[in-house]
């Protein structure tokens, strides 16, 4: 079977039949005409540049016109069973029945060539993916089969030694993958971008697969199986998740245009065999426009698209022996497509790329009228094409935020129809930036402030960013009471515990996610969260998104909180954690352009356990550099390693459909690799468990633009100390996690301040982000026994320990006084934007009323000069200060 008529497995055209909509309107017998072939025709393939076809016929291959003209006959070949093209069309293969060789024609010029194989190699069939020409192929003495392949550049045969029956038929599966079948004993799904085939998945048994084809619309593989016709599709790569349907037509073949508006099926279940055009350009199931019925007695073959929106269809009459090729449709007129590559989302002042192709259109420098609309108006302007088709253009959003919406059209000619391209480019704001005027905002929780009779129900502050810094000029304080939110205020709601902020409805402001763990909804504190939406005004509480726990007890819902785009739609996702009752989960919610909705819930992995506390910290970043976001979950009670609480962390990584329920990667102090070791859990001798995963930061220390790993252990041994607290490092290997470079800092690593002490548990809590403006993210690290922090910053060549700095507020220029039990940086958050600073929260201070100090980032890094200092009690911040308020919580 040739590559062009890959998806003409009657298995796929069944397929495409189940999801045609009834037609309404159908324009019936458009007309056609007829190009004659030779008797033995068997198999064609398009030469869609030069509009002609190749066709074995007989022992030879003859090159045929759309007109019926025959441009070149290529005879005394050995019987041509299969024809194949080339990658990019520019060259035909053809294997030729028991012969150790193949024949390559040059599309263009029509030169052929012989390439030889091992005398006991004689293919059956091939097709091209991956960048090679594969074949599958019989021992020409034996008959037992293979597969192979051969470099187009080199004609380098390579045995990929795996062992097949004879007679199979190969197809593509998408980008770098094969689909390789046995009629009635097989079909298996091969990965072959690296050159040697890997298989993906695979399907057997006795009524098995006597179709099998990849359906480029949904990205699954159609297997007809039996001699009623029955069909499954499954999930492609692993050949999973069947879904059976039932045959209702024959379809013997089903072509897709080159623009991929439309399915051309060819249907021979009536007394006439006819062809339907389906327009799925609307998404499936599509609605068909034109029906063609053949003439009589004309037996369906195959058909395909010509790229000008014409269809071939061959067809052939038994009793007369004659073989025609149906040239269908508007002769004439092109069917021009614009393909562009543009990033659906990208960072705040940052300029991108977008490019593309007018493929099929009439050559030579074209005009594409360009219209932008985007938040400051409507914009028109022309793009040019180069002589092949391609153009690009870089736009500057400056300091505009939200979604940018390009349109590029190509206005047609009298041989070539009109095209369009629309797509949408977000403008990410600034995190915390709830107006997006370039400066960040801070909302900081108060999650045991006592509000009229509820106590510990809890509030949070908003406070504006400005050029200036952080003031308290319009300044507010909220709870569940405030008209807009949802809820009411109660005992133990503990509003405030965690925030995050995202554009969640990629409007081009960042939104607030706030947590209240301790609500009971049907459940004692099983948690919600409320989304508050920024606009040109700031945090907006009328039109809030509340989110609410599956009402198991003690569910604890929000007491984490982590906000990134997992599936790369320019819309943040809300990642919530939900440690307490059956060893934790945590719940995840998808942006939309309405607000989060639910996505999935991920649970620990394996059984779970009691005080796993899966989902106690959480953390978001590109590990891979792929442009979707992954999520890391510390679980620091995780007893997988050593049968006692040591903790881990699990790694889910971002794609297209968002988060899979299962990890990519768990890391442990018992990974292989990870420095390190897990320390024993002896609550008698007054060591704890080393809590592994209690904190999460993802961030590019390094400067790769892959993001890196950074996980505390406060519970850890240290050099004897019990519970003195280390903090692990993995960067990146571009794909995952790796453990080259990786580091364990403690106050035991030169350069960090202080001693190991019992208690010290350092790494209690970390922040990450860049207090130096090099464009690398630094670490803070909290010490809770010693009430301070170190900021460790980023190199080229990771985490430098060396040259961390010591900040505690006896730190020049940082206001207030050191006093045990504040907690100064218990809580921490760096801001990005125009006025970039580190919240040191200090939840302790005052009895435990809590404050919060901002410590700006100057042109030289970090600086105490103008820290400021916010506490409930300060002038101008709303609400009064009260014993066990534990403000200054982030």
């Amino acid at each position: 079977m040739s590559p062009r008529t890959h998806a003409t497995v009657s298995a796929l055209a069944l397929a495409t039949a189940l999801l045609i909509a009834p037609p309404a309107a159908v324009a019936e017998d458009p007309g056609y005409t007829a190009v004659a072939l030779p008797a033995d025709s068997s198999d064609f393939v398009l030469d869609a540049a030069r509009q002609r076809v190749f066709v074995a016929a007989g022992n030879s291959v003859a090159v045929v016109g759309l007109d019926g003209v025959v441009q070149r006959s290529f005879a005394e070949l050995a019987w041509p069973r299969s024809l194949a093209l080339g990658g990019d069309g520019s060259t035909v293969y053809v294997i030729e029945s028991d012969q150790a060789r193949v024949q390559v024609i040059d599309a263009a010029s029509l030169a052929i060539r012989q390439v030889g194989l091992p005398e006991s190699v004689c293919p059956d069939a091939g097709a091209f993916s991956g960048g090679r020409f594969w074949f599958g192929f019989h021992d020409c003495q034996s008959y037992a089969g293979g597969l192979g392949s051969l470099d187009p550049a080199t004609g380098a045969f390579v045995d990929s030694g795996l062992s097949l029956p004879t007679g199979v038929s190969l197809s593509p599966a998408g980008p770098g993958r094969l689909l390789v079948l046995a009629p009635y004993e097989k079909v298996a799904l091969y990965d072959v971008t690296g050159g040697t085939p890997v298989q993906k998945g695979e399907l057997t048994g006795e009524d098995c697969c006597d179709g099998a084809a990849y359906l480029p619309l949904t990205g699954q593989v159609a297997v007809r199986s039996g001699a009623a016709g029955s069909l499954t599709v499954y999930r492609a790569p692993g050949l999973s998740d069947p879904a059976p349907l039932s045959t209702v037509v024959e379809p013997w073949d089903v072509a897709v245009s080159p623009d991929g508006r439309h399915l051309a099926v060819y249907d021979g279940s009536g007394e006439r065999a006819a062809l339907s055009v389906v327009d799925v350009s609307g998404g499936l199931p599509g609605a068909e426009n034109r029906r063609y019925a053949m003439p009589d007695a004309v037996e369906p073959a195959r058909i395909a698209f010509t790229g000008d929106g014409r269809i071939l269809a061959l067809g052939g009459d038994p009793a007369t022996a004659e073989v025609k090729l149906f040239v269908l449709g508007d002769a004439g007129t092109y069917l021009p497509s614009i393909e562009v590559t543009a990033p659906a989302a990208v960072e705040y002042k940052s300029a991108f790329d977008v490019s593309g192709t007018l493929k099929r259109g009439p050559g030579g420098a074209v005009p594409l009228a360009l219209t932008r609309v985007d938040g400051s108006g409507t914009y028109r302007s022309t793009v040019t094409t180069a002589a092949d088709g391609t153009f690009a253009f870089r736009h500057d959003p400056g300091r505009l935020t939200g979604p940018i919406r390009f349109t590029l059209d190509y206005a047609g000619d009298a041989g070539h129809r009109p095209a369009t391209w629309t797509a949408t480019v977000t403008v990410r704001p600034v995190p915390w930036d709830f107006n997006a005027d370039g400066y960040a905002d801070v909302a900081v929780g108060t999650p045991d402030e006592d509000t009229g009779d509820a106590t510990d129900t809890g509030q949070f502050h908003v406070f504006a960013g400005t050029a200036s810094g952080v003031t308290v000029t319009g300044s507010r304080a909220l709870d569940q009471n405030t008209p807009g939110l949802d809820g009411s205020n109660e005992d133990g709601d503990m509003l405030g515990r965690a925030l995050a902020s995202g554009d969640f409805n990629g409007d081009g402001y960042a939104d607030l996610a706030v947590a209240a763990p301790g609500e009971s909804d049907g459940a004692a504190e099983s948690g919600m969260a409320e989304i508050l939406y920024g606009s040109a005004n700031g945090l907006a509480t009328m039109g809030s998104t509340s989110i609410w726990s599956r009402a198991a007890a003690r569910l604890t819902l929000g007491w984490s909180l982590a906000a990134g785009d997992f599936d790369g739609d320019g819309r943040d996702d809300i990642a919530l954690g939900a440690p307490g009752t059956s060893g934790g989960g945590v719940e995840v919610y998808s942006g939309t352009p309405t607000g989060p909705v639910w996505k999935t819930w991920l649970r620990p992995v394996g059984d779970p356990v009691a005080g796993e506390r899966f989902g106690w910290s959480l953390a978001t970043g590109d590990i891979d550099g792929d442009h979707f976001d992954d999520l890391a979950v510390g679980a620091p009670g995780d007893t997988g390693d050593k049968g006692w609480s040591t903790g881990a962390v699990l790694v889910y990584k971002g794609g297209r459909n968002g988060l899979p329920v299962d990890p990519r990667q768990r890391i442990s102090k018992e990974t292989p690799g990870v420095p390190g070791t897990a320390g024993k859990y002896e609550p008698s001798t007054g060591d704890g468990a080393d809590e592994f995963g209690l904190e999460v930061a993802l961030a590019d220390f390094n400067g790769d633009g892959r993001d890196d790993l950074a996980a505390s252990a406060p519970g850890s041994l240290v050099s004897g100390v019990t519970d003195a607290g280390t903090v692990t490092i993995l960067y990146s290997d571009g794909s995952k996690l790796g453990t080259a470079g990786a580091a364990e800092i403690s106050q035991d690593t030169p350069g960090i301040v202080g001693l190991p002490g019992d208690n010290d548990f350092f790494g209690d809590n970390l922040a990450a982000g860049d207090s130096n403006g090099d464009g690398r993210a630094d670490l803070a690290v909290f010490s809770y026994g010693d009430e301070y922090l170190s900021v460790i910053p980023g190199t080229a060549t990771g985490l430098s320990s060396g040259a961390s700095v010591w900040w505690s507020q006896e730190t020049a220029g940082i206001p207030g006084s050191q006093e045990a039990g504040d907690k100064w940086g218990a809580s921490l958050r760096f801001l990005s934007g125009a006025k970039p600073a580190l919240l040191v929260g200090a939840p302790g201070e005052d009895d435990r009323q809590g404050a919060f100090t901002v410590v700006y980032i100057g042109s030289g890094g970090l600086t105490g000069t103008g820290a400021t200092y916010f506490g409930e009690d300060s002038p101008g911040v709303p609400g009064a200060a009260e014993n066990g308020d534990l403000f200054g919580t982030f």
